[in-house]
């Protein structure tokens, strides 16, 4: 009888130690970290891993519902949540199995611009950037960069009603500038936009002034074609350095900086491609520094 009894009380103990183990474990999990962000499918919701656990919950709200509904189970640690409407506000919370939800993030889906045009102004003295509204946003950021490098900086903020806007900040002649704009509303911001090019400063055919082009020793520039084919049609059109110590040029019109000084290179069109149907032969000044 004495033994039963044994038995049972170690049973029992066991029972006792495996369920404030149980609880414990429970207890000691830890909250993910959320992160949420805007991407041209949705809202991307991504979150810090949990050791211990193998399955996570992710639960949604939108703006002015009263409850949290579930958006994703399973092992991964992102989600990408496609439902979002335009300019509406989200909120989003993440557990991982047995344990509890993690603070609540909010943000507004601002979709991604993809109409967004840059084209050099009638009077050439910038670049014109054009986009489309997006819904729900309170501004516009403009992002800029040369377009070999792909080092962009904010060169503008603008108001939601602002819809264009004119470059002429620092622009440099036959040199091409990459764009792009995100939409942003408080802490939300869209995904950066389609990037657009153009090339500043094209030959100008009333005048026929020299094209200038800054370049540095051992630099090769091949910009120089996309600046002048806005007034020819595409081919027949030969090259020609005239001081070949100073700067050189290939038969597809890339230039190269020899060594430091001013050189000049000819572009000649042929007769019938040009527009106005002759022979044209157009100048360009380039320093190599």
């Amino acid at each position: 009888m004495k033994k039963l009894r044994f038995i049972t009380s170690i049973i029992l103990t066991a029972a006792i130690a495996l369920s404030s183990t149980a609880v414990f474990s429970a207890a000691g999990v830890k909250k993910p970290t959320v992160k949420l962000s805007n991407t041209s499918k949705g809202i991307k919701v991504s979150w810090s891993k949990v050791k211990g656990t193998s399955s996570y919950t992710v639960a949604f709200k939108m703006k002015g519902t009263a409850s949290f509904k579930k958006a994703y189970s399973g092992s991964a640690t992102k989600f990408t949540f496609t439902k979002a409407a335009a300019g509406k506000a989200y909120s989003f919370k993440v557990k991982a199995n047995g344990g509890k939800y993690s603070k609540v993030k909010s943000i507004t889906f601002l979709k991604r611009i993809t109409t967004f045009t840059a084209a050099e102004d009638l009077d050439m003295k910038g670049i014109v950037l054009k986009w489309a509204k997006v819904k729900g946003a309170k501004k516009y950021k403009i992002f800029r960069s040369v377009k070999s490098k792909n080092s962009y900086k904010r060169i503008a903020t603008v108001s939601a009603k602002t819809l264009d806007y004119h470059d002429t900040n620092g622009l440099k002649s036959i040199e091409s500038y990459k764009y792009y704009i995100r939409a942003y509303k408080d802490d939300s911001k869209s995904a950066k936009s389609v990037i657009v090019h153009d090339v500043y400063g094209y030959y100008d055919r009333a005048t026929g002034a020299p094209l200038t082009l800054t370049i540095k020793k051992g630099e090769k520039y091949r910009d120089i074609y996309d600046k002048l084919e806005k007034y020819f049609a595409t081919g027949f059109v030969t090259w020609k350095s005239k001081t070949k110590s100073v700067v050189k040029v290939d038969t597809f019109g890339i230039i190269t900086g020899v060594k430091k000084g001013t050189g000049t290179i000819l572009a000649t069109v042929a007769a019938g491609v040009y527009k106005n149907n002759k022979e044209k032969t157009i100048k360009i000044i380039v320093t190599v520094k």
